[in-house]
This record gives structure tokens, C-alpha cells and sequence, in this order.
């Protein structure tokens, strides 16, 4: 008779473990991030012109390569050295930038706008503001690419001048919330940022660049947006309302600036990714730092460090940021504790490129992939639990202005009315987080209940969340 430690041996040669036996073989995991690409570039409701796709797990480059077209007009195929606009990727090269002068103690993370631009330059508003609050976005400055009538103005503006700009931003004198009280993803202070980066340098943030980290990283396809499309580049594409592909407007990199007007390959963001978290770019305590989520005076969570957010795809830590633009779309997905980095490069504007990059780390570890958004249900509701909801708010809008709304009771079902839009009716999801009913866009609704009264809610757009007040 055997022993048991050899009849466990030979049990264990036998019979794969749990989780050797869930690992998926390396050739269908290539198959399946192929599939899950193809299908992307095939969707009908939401198509792709093409796509560059990196995916390295540990030392293996599972895949590195361009699926669909760079051009349309011209037929060219899209490859890994295609180049693209990577919009708000761009807000990782400008934190890191911002982290290594305080580290070299030119700059600390509780400097002032007020003592860091020239004098007398910034407004009452800005001058209690850190870059701490300018690099997770909870400065409460509005954002000068999402307010309507700012939007106008840039599309009237050619290149233009730092100093102008800032002006320009200067005189809006409104803010969303206090400092550290609310979160809104903000180009405005990633451009403050590299503004700052000018001065305390001395050199063009396009030169400081290269010198810091393009050229040190070995980088040789990232640097700013040229005014063109060249050889080399993906022509970026937006969806139009019959569901074609459409030619997007030109993005302007001077106006992007350093919220987001770099263009990059996957391999270049590959490596990029690579260094920032190994410790090549800043040191592993400031990039842990970097994703750690913001801390707020409120009790609303955060998923925001500096330029990277921090969630989970089943029991596996992600550290990602993303990118959009008229024609471009981006995402870098980087799991530390599994040596795994994704990196998807869409050239159609409005793609959801982060579902993508996602199913394909739920394909390297054999996990179900998910086709959209959990569904939508309808829990019931009691009297006293929609009375705590009604009444009157102010919901801050991203040129800093207030816009009322209204919670009201009618018939036992809470309706919400933004302005003077058509009340729609709110579905209870869980607790107090609701969704609006009715045609799309779906409004995800998060209350904030206390002692048995909503102070205010969220009116929750993702990165872009719009705070509410009660006004009594």
C-alpha cells in the first residue's frame, strides 16, 4: 500500500488543481482577445473604424497588434505602431511630471494656486487650492471643456496662447463646490498643472516632457497631437446619428494641452505603464500615492488618485485611466499584483473602449466576459422612504452654475424634473441609488440620507458626478 504523502502526490499529477484547471490555455485566451476585438469593429449600434490592442502578462506579449482600419479613405490597415490620440492618458505624464518636482522638493503637494501663479493672477476662488485637490479633481473649479458655452468659445479659438487661456479661465469666477467637498473630473486643473510645470521649470511643458521622461523612457512615438494627420496615424472617426463613420473634427493640441493632447502608440503606453509602476518615473511610495483614492469631506467614496483610479475585476486589483476625444477613444488597464497591462487604442470617438480592455482581462484569467450594464429593476418603495426623498434642489453644472430640481411624490412614484425637462420617474436600484425611467440617457441617482431627510443627492455621469443641494 502506498503511502498517503505519495498517493497525494500521485493524486495531484492526477488531477489539476481548481484553479490550474480555470487557467485558460494561452492560444484561447489569444482567440478569445481576438473575438472580443472583431466583435467590437462588427458592432452595428456602435461601430469601430480600428483598433490597436497590447496585452503583456508578465513577460508574455500575448498580443500586440491593429485590428480594422487606420484610414477608411485610404485602406490602410491598422498595426501596434499606428498612432493615436490618447486624450486624458495624458493626465498620467502631467501627475508624474508635478511628483517628481516634489520630490525634488521644488514643488510639495499643498502649494497654493495662490503662491504658485503670478501674482495677483488668480482669483479669490483659486488661491486656497492645492495641487493636491488639482490632481484628484476635487478643486471644485468647473471644467473649461465641459460647460456648453465654453465649448462655443474653443470651437472658435485656433491656436492659442498659455497666457490668454489662463485669462480666459480667470474670469469664470464660478466654482461647483468647496475645495475637497465634491469630486469632478477636470480639465481644468490638469492644465493648470502643466501651466505650473512651465513655470517652476522654466521650459516648455512639450520640451520638459521629452527630457523628463519621453526620450529617458525610450518613447519614440509619443509626443503632442500634430495639427495633421501623417503617415503613421490612425485618422480618427465619430458615429453620426444614422450609425456611419463619419471623419471627426481635428483635435486641438494646443487647447488640450496637458489635460490631454499627447498622441502615442500601444507599445510606447506599454512601456510607459511599465516604468510608472516599477519606480523608473517617480518613487513606488508616490505611485502608491498616485493610486490611492481621494480623500473627501463627505461621505461619498472615491476610486480617484492622481491621474490612475483604483477598482476590481473579480478578486484582481486595476489600475486604469482613459481617454476621449472627437475621433479617439483610449484605455490602460494595469493589474500590479498579476504583472498584467492592457492597452486599447480606438480610433472612433464614444466607443466604449473600457468594456473592451476589461473582457479581455476577464479572458486572461478564464472569467466570464460581461456584454453591457447590469439590468435595470424596480424595487418597491414605502410611503415614509419616498417622503424623505421630496423637495427641491440645486444641482451644480459644470460652468458652475445652479440648475433646480424636483423630487416629488405622485401616486407612490418618485418623479424628478431637471429645469424644465420632462419629469421622469426614479426606479429604486438599492438603498438610495435610483435611475431615471424613460428614453436614453439612464440617470444614476445617489441620495444622501440623514436622519431621515435627503440633504442632496448625485446626479452621477461616472467621472463627472453633479452635486445637488436641498434648498429648503
Amino acid at each position: 500500500m502506498p503511502s498517503r504523502i505519495l498517493l497525494r502526490a500521485l493524486l495531484a499529477l492526477a488531477l489539476p488543481t481548481t484553479a490550474a484547471a480555470q487557467a485558460p490555455h494561452r492560444a484561447d485566451v489569444v482567440a478569445r482577445i481576438d473575438s472580443l476585438a472583431n466583435a467590437m469593429l462588427a458592432d452595428t449600434v456602435m461601430p469601430t473604424a480600428g483598433l490597436s490592442v497590447a496585452v503583456v502578462h508578465r513577460r508574455d506579449t500575448l498580443v500586440m497588434k491593429g485590428y480594422g482600419l487606420a484610414s477608411r479613405e485610404a485602406n490602410v490597415s491598422m498595426t501596434a505602431r499606428t498612432v493615436h490620440g490618447i486624450a486624458s492618458i495624458t493626465k498620467q505624464f502631467t501627475a508624474a511630471l508635478i511628483i517628481q518636482l516634489v520630490e525634488e522638493g521644488k514643488l510639495s503637494l499643498d502649494d497654493t494656486l495662490g503662491a504658485l501663479l503670478p501674482q495677483g493672477t488668480a482669483p479669490a476662488h483659486w488661491r486656497g487650492v492645492t495641487l493636491r485637490r488639482l490632481l484628484n479633481h476635487t478643486s471644485g473649479l468647473p471644467s473649461y471643456t465641459d460647460s456648453p458655452s465654453h465649448r462655443r468659445r474653443l470651437e472658435r479659438w485656433g491656436r492659442v496662447d498659455r497666457d490668454s487661456l489662463l485669462a480666459w479661465l480667470r474670469a469664470d469666477s464660478l466654482v461647483m463646490f468647496a475645495p475637497g467637498t465634491g469630486f469632478y473630473y477636470n480639465n481644468t486643473g490638469y492644465w493648470l498643472l502643466g501651466y505650473i510645470v512651465e513655470r517652476v521649470t522654466g521650459k516648455p511643458y512639450g520640451q520638459y516632457l521629452r527630457e523628463r521622461l519621453i526620450t529617458r523612457l525610450g518613447l519614440r512615438s509619443t509626443a503632442f497631437c500634430p495639427g495633421t494627420y501623417e503617415e503613421d496615424q490612425a485618422v480618427g472617426y465619430a458615429v453620426d446619428s444614422t450609425r456611419r463613420l463619419v471623419v471627426a473634427p481635428r483635435g486641438n493640441a494646443s487647447l488640450a494641452f496637458s489635460s490631454g493632447g499627447l498622441c502615442s502608440t500601444v507599445g510606447d503606453v506599454v512601456t510607459w505603464t511599465h516604468a510608472l509602476a516599477s519606480g523608473r518615473v517617480v518613487s513606488r511610495a508616490s505611485y502608491e500615492a498616485m493610486t490611492t483614492p481621494a480623500a473627501l469631506r463627505s461621505p461619498r467614496r472615491m476610486n480617484y488618485g492622481f491621474a490612475l483610479i483604483s477598482e476590481t475585476i473579480g478578486t484582481h486589483r486595476v489600475i486604469h485611466h482613459g481617454g476621449a476625444s472627437a475621433g479617439f477613444a483610449a484605455r490602460v488597464s494595469h493589474l500590479p499584483d498579476d504583472s498584467l497591462t492592457v492597452v486599447v487604442l480606438a480610433n472612433t470617438g464614444g466607443v466604449n473602449e473600457k468594456r473592451l480592455a476589461d473582457n479581455i482581462v476577464r479572458a486572461v484569467f478564464g472569467l466570464p466576459v460581461v456584454a453591457g450594464p447590469p439590468p435595470v429593476v424596480d424595487l418597491p418603495t414605502t410611503a415614509v422612504e419616498r417622503a424623505a426623498l421630496v423637495g427641491r434642489y440645486a444641482v451644480a453644472q459644470p460652468d458652475g452654475r445652479r440648475r433646480e430640481a424636483t423630487v416629488e411624490d405622485v401616486g407612490g412614484q418618485l418623479m424628478l424634473r431637471l429645469g424644465t425637462d420632462t419629469p421622469r420617474r426614479l426606479r429604486r436600484q438599492q438603498g438610495d441609488v435610483y435611475v431615471t425611467a424613460g428614453p436614453p440617457p439612464t440617470q444614476r441617482i445617489l441620495f444622501d440620507v440623514h436622519n431621515g431627510k435627503a440633504t442632496g443627492f448625485i446626479l452621477d455621469h461616472s467621472l463627472r458626478p453633479l452635486p445637488a443641494s436641498r434648498v429648503e
